[in-house]
């Protein structure tokens, strides 16, 4: 029989882990496994939740988060909303609110 390769693709908001389970299985049916990490989501959940930036970010005022929020979502091109939501984490990691006329 010719061995197959299975590729698993996990969900956007796990990890390849959620795989292991399944990998020992194929592997013992002679099947080549690859269970690749999305680009960016290569270390463990637990790890990824300790370097996002939300701690910053939920320091701030109820009022200046929501002015940051409708700020980024009110750009029109999906480029100025990304480079919106880069310069508040770039700010955040700082302690200081992105679109803000006062700090």
């Amino acid at each position: 029989m010719k061995t197959r390769t299975i590729v698993h693709l996990h969900g956007m908001f796990t990890d390849p882990l959620c795989w292991e389970n399944w990998i020992p299985y194929y592997e013992s049916k002679d099947h080549k496994v690859i269970a690749p990490a999305w680009p960016g989501r290569d270390k463990f959940v637990e790890e990824r939740r300790k370097a996002h930036p939300d701690s910053e970010f939920e320091a701030f005022p109820r009022s200046a988060k929501r002015a940051i929020l409708e700020w980024i979502s009110s750009a029109k091109k999906p480029e100025t909303r990304a480079q919106r939501s880069a310069e508040t984490v770039a700010k955040a990691e700082q302690n200081i609110r992105a679109n803000q006329w006062r700090q």
